[in-house]
């Protein structure tokens, strides 16, 4: 089997593997879990399982000292991305939330346009009108606050992974190689939600979760860290940039089929083709950054 074709099954399994977090989240969740101990599951096991790599070669204290601003940065808003995430999951359907999260790359074409004066081709800003006409399509604001609610914290949650991004990529990082950073942003956001916890009450949910729970917690961390996180490393490696960000539609797509078989979610023609517009928008937006890429 050539690279290439695993690459591609990697990024495919990876986005599988995100796609079900919101039925991981309702699962822990009906074992006593709650936000706060999912999130300090997931991040730990992050942080656990890039430990050994981070510590290999040396100079942790060195690098971490000499690119704590950015890392700051990224902790804050990868750690802040989970959050606003699960909570909209409470107040909408699963697919909607990660259909609305998934505006993050447009998010990522205008904040490059604003801070660092990176053109918007006349393609890019036909992926953002499909962007804004499929959440048009998908958001109804009918059901009262709660939707709203929804709806703020999903859009918000595009916003902050969106800076993440952004920051990922113009920060110039010494002696920080790949695996070094994922523990450094792990730990970081683990210390954001630790935060979280302690201010919202989270701990409060410990003497209410099963045995079962905690199984569930653990393996749900170690699933969405090892199962998304690195399986979208090693896959990224294998294949093109194109591929990669093509493939990872497979996300919302799975997060959205799972959520009408388990969850039972509602799904109509016009939250269908809403959703069909803004991955149509997602894959023409990655299609015109291959594109530049290879121009460059």
């Amino acid at each position: 089997m050539k690279k290439r074709t695993v690459g591609l099954f990697l990024v495919l399994l990876s986005g599988a593997v995100l796609g079900s977090m919101p039925e991981l989240v309702a699962l822990c969740k009906a074992q006593g879990a709650n936000n706060a101990l999912l999130l300090l599951f997931r991040f730990g096991a992050l942080a656990l399982l890039t430990l050994p790599a981070a510590l290999r070669g040396g100079g942790l204290g060195r690098a971490l000292r000499e690119n704590f601003g950015a890392l700051l940065f990224l902790s804050l808003t990868e750690g802040l991305t989970p959050i606003l995430l699960y909570a909209a999951y409470e107040h909408l359907p699963t697919g909607l939330v990660t259909t609305l999260h998934f505006l993050y790359p447009m998010v990522v074409a205008v904040l490059c346009f604003l801070f660092f004066r990176e053109k918007l081709s006349r393609a890019k800003l036909l992926c953002l009108a499909l962007c804004l006409c499929g959440v048009f399509l998908t958001v109804d604001l009918t059901g009262g606050r709660g939707d709203a609610f929804g709806v703020a914290a999903a859009l918000l949650s595009a916003l902050t992974y969106g800076a993440y991004i952004v920051r990922l990529n113009k920060a110039e990082m010494r002696d920080v190689p790949p695996l070094r950073l994922a523990f450094f942003v792990g730990a970081g956001c683990f210390a954001v939600c630790l935060f979280y916890a302690a201010v919202t009450g989270g701990f409060s949910a410990v003497p209410e979760v099963t045995p079962a729970g905690w199984l569930c917690l653990t393996a749900a961390g170690i699933l969405i860290a090892a199962g998304g996180a690195l399986l979208m490393i090693l896959g990224t490696r294998l294949t093109d940039a194109q591929t990669v960000a093509v493939a990872s539609t497979s996300e919302p797509l799975a997060s959205i089929l799972l959520g009408v078989l388990f969850l039972h979610e509602p799904m109509d023609l016009r939250i269908a083709l809403g959703c069909l517009l803004i991955l149509s928008a997602v894959v023409l937006l990655a299609r015109q950054n291959a594109r530049e890429q290879k121009q460059k």
